[in-house]
């Protein structure tokens, strides 16, 4: 079984920049964001650039052999505990590789920054999102109109 590895964004190539603004702007994508606006480059770079100022953020590509397969963060570093995000390439759903990501948060926030709990947001009509996640220990705990939250408890 292949291992998908990850790389911060501020390590990126510039191709890999420009494929996850790619997936990004993809409807599919983009549909579930808070921001849900056209990305440009230009801002994009400079989100990266922000993002080796803040010791509370933390982006990543995802890929498994060389093949960028997706994408999470984690955010409001702090304490024991975080928020995350995640997408899958939109031309890579239904490969399990939202599986294979969040296996890779969770080892990441246990072993790396010795989190507690991890935190998220999901739109309400995104049940194929909402199934991942409870599929793997993530419980509602609140929720707004349009949004579940979600929480594991790591430790």
């Amino acid at each position: 079984m292949n291992m998908v590895e990850a790389i911060n964004f501020v390590s990126l190539s510039s191709h890999q920049i420009e494929e996850v603004l790619f997936w990004r702007n993809h409807p599919i994508i983009q549909k579930y964001m808070r921001n849900d606006k056209e990305i440009l480059l230009s801002e994009h770079l400079r989100f990266i650039e922000n993002l080796s100022k803040d010791p509370s953020k933390r982006y990543f590509y995802v890929h498994e052999n060389h093949l960028g397969v997706g994408t999470f963060n984690l955010t409001h570093i702090e304490n024991d505990s975080a928020e995350m995000g995640i997408y899958v390439n939109p031309f890579m759903h239904g490969k399990g590789y939202g599986k294979k990501i969040l296996d890779y948060i969770v080892n990441y926030a246990t072993v790396e920054l010795n989190l507690k709990t991890l935190y998220l947001e999901v739109y309400r009509d995104n049940p194929v999102a909402i199934h991942l996640y409870e599929k793997n220990k993530f419980y509602k705990y609140d929720a707004t109109e349009d949004m579940f939250k979600m929480k594991r408890d790591l430790k």
